[in-house]
């Protein structure tokens, strides 16, 4: 393990970690605004340069004043889109000059509620890379920053936060078995639109009663008026909803909620007598509540409490994702993932071979002798699953695709030293081992593609085409053939959706944008971009831009690379008012 050391002081760091990456194209990235803000800020840029010009004008010059996010849809389920927002660069900015002004406020406000799983309790000054790690190794795209201390930040973000990081971490952990041990019902309890309902005074109530709030509306310097002043001004000058999408949204509603579960242990406390960790105890993550007790008469009590706090905030709970759940708990989806994890060691057993080195796990391939038949039979187990669990490959698509991804760094990680066979032999079984889990992650993929799914899939696609060019170049046509045929059965955009107002294909273009290094023979054909491209709809912001990433300067696409430069031009043609000052 490596410890990396951060500048505490290094308030821009947000910058590299507010979007998540799975909610935007593989190729996107703050990496230049975060460089340029400091290189600004450092002097760096010359008076004359537009870079320097766009920076102290429209976000060192600018202050908090009113700007619009870009809104995008990406697919949620078959019927429906979520909507996202990513934030003005200027209202980031704001933000980053924010947090360094506020940065205790902000983790003591997240420190009074013993229910939240996710929340943020210090600044981060260091992390832990493993030599394993290939977050930054596999970045996309690879950019020089201008001094030493302005270096990429990829593993880190602004607060270190304490919990899990996915709510499912909750279900797999230690504390959920103890949980269990103690408790006999389980309720699980969702906020309806959370985000979009989240009032933004209601951070003044969060902190402060809300009748003195409301008497002192002429003070407008404190901390809470001055977030909700900037989240405000980053959404349009709204009050009703925040952007989604943002960790600083995440950040405002956490205040928010802790004040809300203080608010119902005091009210279950006061009204039923049943004490916090003793008769019941709930969890949350983000917007989601956990609720364990002795009793369902309990979890009914506590879940009403829940409710009416929620209530006194404008957010109201979500009646039809009410879940309840007796000893043993287990929900239908963790049921058959459980499974899953049966089927997936039986694959290992076939395929890997498990050894440790100095202490360390090692994964060495076996030699496949039927691969096509290893292919199938582990399809149809897992479709079997799926029938006798009346579930689909929505339920367990993405978690397979993760594990096997995951197999397949750890094939690549412990390459180098395996040294105990014939170098052509080994080449051949790792060969073969990551060419068969990456035909089973297509298989799962194209059957239900997924917007956190494609980034998996894309990542692993680039790892894998980097790890042959390196250290097997004789297999990389091999590989890329493949990848090829498999991108060819993937539509590349959501059909009747891409109609539909906003909406940016996720699944397709990450998948599409993975290739983009392949070369000239390992071009898509022109007519298969065109599906962007339609009389109904006119194509996205991201949508443009990673065509634009795609397409090169290939002679190929020279047609289309006029119809996006239209495209272009079509989108400016309503800017015309920009501000001039």
């Amino acid at each position: 393990m490596k410890r990396v050391r951060l500048d505490k002081k290094d308030s821009f760091r947000i910058l590299l970690t507010d979007t998540a990456p799975g909610d935007s194209p593989i190729i996107f990235s703050n990496d230049g605004l975060y460089i340029n803000s400091h290189s600004h800020q450092l002097g760096h840029n010359s008076t004359d340069n537009k870079i320097f010009k766009l920076f102290h004008e429209k976000l060192f010059r600018a202050g908090p004043s009113q700007s619009s996010p870009y809104k995008y849809s990406v697919r949620k389920s078959n019927f429906s889109l979520r909507t996202l927002s990513l934030i003005h660069p200027r209202a980031q900015f704001n933000f980053a000059e924010f947090y360094a002004k506020h940065s205790d406020a902000i983790i003591y406000l997240c420190s009074l509620s013993k229910a939240s799983i996710r929340s943020p309790y210090k600044v981060s000054n260091s992390y832990y890379r493993s030599n394993s790690d290939k977050s930054s190794k596999y970045k996309e795209v690879d950019i020089d920053t201008l001094e030493n201390e302005l270096s990429r930040k990829h593993s880190s973000s602004y607060f270190s936060y304490r919990g899990h990081n996915r709510l499912y971490k909750l279900f797999d952990s230690n504390e959920y078995i103890s949980l269990e041990k103690k408790f006999s019902s389980l309720w699980m309890l969702d906020v309806a639109n959370c985000f979009d309902s989240i009032y933004t005074h209601t951070i003044s109530w969060a902190i402060k009663n809300k009748e003195y709030v409301k008497s002192k509306t002429d003070y407008k310097n404190q901390f809470c008026d001055e977030f909700d002043r900037l989240m405000q001004r980053s959404n349009n000058n709204e009050t009703n909803g925040i952007p989604i999408g943002s960790e600083v949204s995440r950040i405002f509603s956490e205040i928010i909620f802790q004040s809300i579960d203080c608010n119902i242990m005091k009210t279950i406390s006061n009204t039923f007598g049943y004490k916090y960790d003793e008769d019941y105890i709930f969890r949350r993550y983000v917007d989601d509540y956990i609720v364990f007790s002795k009793s369902d008469e309990i979890s009914s009590h506590v879940s009403k409490a829940i409710s009416d706090g929620l209530a006194d905030y404008n957010l109201y709970i979500n009646e039809g994702k009410l879940k309840t759940y007796e000893r043993p708990f287990t929900t239908e989806k963790s049921d058959i993932i459980g499974q899953v994890k049966i089927k997936i060691g039986e694959l290992e057993d076939k395929i890997l071979e498990k050894a440790t080195n100095d202490g360390k796990r090692l994964v060495k391939p076996k030699k496949i002798n039927r691969k096509d038949s290893v292919i199938k039979y582990f399809i149809s187990q897992i479709k079997h699953l799926c029938k006798v669990g009346s579930r689909d490959y929505s339920d367990i698509s993405s978690y397979l695709i993760s594990t096997l991804s995951n197999r397949i760094i750890e094939l690549t990680e412990t390459y180098e030293q395996i040294t105990d066979e014939l170098e052509d032999e080994v080449k051949l079984r790792y060969r073969d081992a990551i060419i068969t889990m990456t035909r089973l992650i297509f298989f799962f993929y194209t059957v239900s593609p997924q917007v956190a799914s494609s980034y998996k899939l894309a990542k692993i696609v680039i790892i894998i085409d980097k790890f042959f060019i390196l250290k097997c170049p004789e297999f990389s046509d091999h590989f890329r053939t493949l990848v090829m045929s498999e991108v060819g059965d993937i539509p590349l955009s959501s059909g009747s959706d891409g109609e539909r107002s906003g909406f940016v294909s996720l699944e397709g273009l990450n998948v599409l944008l993975a290739t983009s290094e392949f070369g000239l023979n390992y071009l898509v054909p022109e007519e298969r971009l065109n599906v962007f491209f339609s009389d109904s709809a006119r194509p996205s912001y991201f949508s443009l831009m990673s065509l634009l990433f795609y397409i090169k300067n290939y002679e190929k696409y020279s047609e289309i690379k006029i119809t996006i430069e239209n495209e272009i031009l079509k989108k400016m043609e309503g800017y015309n008012k920009i501000p001039k000052k």
